[in-house]
């Protein structure tokens, strides 16, 4: 069985162990809930007692009809839930440490033992290994099972439930090993490949050791760098006195690597693992000095000089410094390369912030400059209600940036003005856009030109009282919805995850109402489903989302997922490389759909019938249009334009 779903597994694992790791137990000792449902293969179990222990306490709750149980006035602890029908046993281990849970799963079956065999690369057992296991589909790592490989290469882990088993394999000196794994079809056997490392090190221009540089690596086509939750991220290191580093824990492929110097400017790069030791040189430049000359208005908290580019330069990645001036109101970039870049003045108070940019040029010998773009004006205003009388406010003023290449503003002022008269002064040139607000009252926003010949006068209106927001008291008002999810052929469909959304939102970042998981028989038991009407979207990793309607007051829902059309290809850069990673994004119909791009630059994916467009995500490509039916199956190769 396939585990498109491991990078939703993944970050609900990080998000726990963080939150393991920080939680300290609540002031009161009997606060806290555990709610689920408990489940055999042929549905959920009704009047079974459930015991609940932690240490020399216990308690006891029987199912209802929809094989549902509660526990109330918990300590905030770690809780074994048991239960047992004949032959049959079901035990889940749960946390209720700093908040309830009410959306348990605990699966009945007979028992039964995952038993494993793990060798090396050369084929010889393999101690040792880190064996975790749990049920799929239903928070598989809430409730770790874990062993250790003897020194035959095996382990054997007993488990109880009926579903798959989502099972992961760690060693060090190897690639982490995931899959899914019926432990009832025998002794899961599985070879670990060996991990490679990249080494080297890194010189300025004149071959001195560069010290503390930051070395990050992701797979070719990745849009972003690895990021963590907890510690360093993945394949990312720092060079050491002498300039060294090493990377682990790589698996064979093509990398962009990028090179973080705080007094350099940054470099990156393609590089193939396992190679020989690479000798990184980064970029010779000149000193640049920035004066700060621009008057200050208000108090100043914090400042900061920033320096971003080189821009327009086709495949060169722009990159940004930032520096707190010095005593005598200046700071010095140093080794910036030749090429326009993009300066900005960042300060920070109380009662004002500002933002002063604009454009460069570097050459090739050191410059000192000052910022101080010309701001020759000054505005008079005023700020008050309907009636005449002075409000205390908000000023925002704006102007459009002429350059559609250089995002933001080059000049942004945010004040917070007295009731009444206000003065700003030092503005530059051009069209302005300012917006005027005040607590309780509508903004208001104006577009003008400066010079102006009388002052520019704000009358706010009321604002109109809001009701709390919707969504959240829509969240409080809930029901039961029950039902089932199945095959074309009538049978219940595990491993998928349910999303509630709002009527008509196809986006795919859109408020999720409620989530859940489609329980080992196909069954659904949502228990907090909006009570106002709502779209019921089915994700799978074998079959395309589905959506179905479900009105309001209605109890039970029947869905049954549909064969998809398939759309599969190849993903190259201009120089007809594979890409490695990465994600292709589909469209249809205002419904987004992505999926992964694998290793070896290939990508499959699920979709509804229809007509769409298929592209990467976040990696500049052109859209292809593409057409299908159900069963169908459609080549659509792509082509990374620009990569970093």
């Amino acid at each position: 069985m396939p585990l498109s779903s491991w990078n939703r597994v993944s970050w609900v694992l990080c998000w726990l162990l963080a939150t393991v790791a920080t939680a300290s137990p609540a002031s009161g000792s009997d606060t806290r809930t555990i709610e689920g449902v408990v489940v055999a293969s042929t549905g959920p179990v009704a009047n079974l007692e459930v015991r609940a222990t932690h240490e020399d306490q216990s308690r006891a709750a029987r199912t209802d009809a929809r094989g549902h149980f509660v526990f109330r006035g918990l300590a905030s602890e770690w809780w074994t839930l048991t239960a047992s029908r004949g032959e049959d046993v079901a035990e889940r281990s749960v946390a209720v440490v700093t908040e309830d849970e009410r959306d348990v799963v605990v699966e009945l079956g007979p028992p039964r033992v995952l038993k494993g065999l793990v060798r090396g690369a050369d084929g010889a057992p393999l101690a040792g290994v880190q064996v975790k296991a749990g049920v799929y589909g239903v928070n598989a790592f809430g409730d770790t099972h874990e062993a250790r490989t003897g020194a035959d290469g095996r382990f054997e882990l007993p488990m109880t439930g009926f579903s798959p088993v989502a099972v992961a394999l760690e060693a060090p000196a190897h690639l982490p090993w995931r899959t899914v794994h019926e432990p009832a079809s025998g002794v899961l056997e599985v070879t670990l490949r060996r991990s490679e490392s990249l080494r080297g090190a890194i010189v300025d221009s004149e071959g001195r050791p560069v010290p503390r540089v930051g070395v990050h690596l992701k797979r070719y086509g990745q849009p972003g760098y690895p990021m963590s939750c907890v510690g360093a991220p993945a394949m990312s290191t720092r060079t050491d006195d002498r300039g060294r580093f090493a990377v682990t824990d790589l698996e064979p492929g093509r990398y962009t690597f990028l090179l973080d110097a705080r007094e350099h400017h940054t470099l990156s790069g393609e590089v193939v693992v396992p190679g020989e030791e690479v000798r990184w040189v980064l970029p010779a430049g000149v000193d640049v000095t920035v004066r700060i000359t621009a008057p200050k208005e208000a108090a100043v908290k914090h400042e900061f000089v920033r320096l971003a580019g080189p821009v327009d330069q086709p495949g060169v990645r722009p990159y940004g410094r930032k520096l707190r001036p010095a005593e005598q109101a200046s700071v010095t970039f140093t080794n910036v390369v030749a090429g326009r870049y993009t300066l900005t003045l960042e300060r920070l108070g109380d009662e004002e912030e500002l933002y002063l940019k604009q454009r460069i040029d570097v050459g090739g010998q050191s410059a000192t400059l000052d910022i101080n773009p010309p701001r020759p004006f000054s505005l008079e205003g005023s700020l008050s209600d309907a009636r005449g009388r002075p409000l205390r406010g908000h000023v925002l003023v704006d102007q459009s940036s002429p350059d559609d290449k250089n995002p933001g503003p080059p000049f942004w002022l945010s004040r917070q003005v007295p009731p009444g008269k206000f003065t700003l002064p030092h503005l530059p040139a051009g069209t302005l856009r300012i917006r005027a607000s005040s607590k309780g009252y509508e903004d208001q926003t104006r577009s003008i030109e400066l010079p102006l010949q009388a002052p520019l006068r704000f009358t706010l209106k009321r604002a109109p009282k809001v009701p709390e927001a919707t969504s959240k008291a829509r969240a409080m008002k809930t029901r039961l919805l029950t039902g089932k999810v199945e095959t074309p052929d009538g049978r219940g469909l595990s491993g998928a995850e349910l999303l509630c959304r709002e009527t008509g939102d196809h986006s795919y970042n859109g408020e999720r109402l409620c989530v859940g998981w489609v329980l080992p028989d196909g069954s659904i038991y949502l228990r907090t489903a909006p009570a106002e009407a709502f779209d019921l979207e089915v994700e799978h990793p074998d079959w395309p989302n589905t959506r179905r309607h479900v009105p309001k007051g209605a109890t039970s829902v029947r869905i049954q997922v549909t064969p998809g059309l398939t759309l599969r290809g190849t993903v190259k850069d201009t120089r007809g490389r594979n890409l490695e990673a990465g994600q292709v994004h589909v469209e249809m119909n205002g419904a987004w759909h992505v999926g992964p791009i694998h290793p070896d630059g290939t990508y499959v994916l699920q979709v509804p019938p229809g007509q769409g467009t298929i592209k990467l995500f976040n990696t500049r490509s052109e859209a292809q249009p593409f057409s299908g039916t159900g069963g169908q199956s459609v080549q659509q190769d792509l082509v990374a334009l620009e990569l970093y």
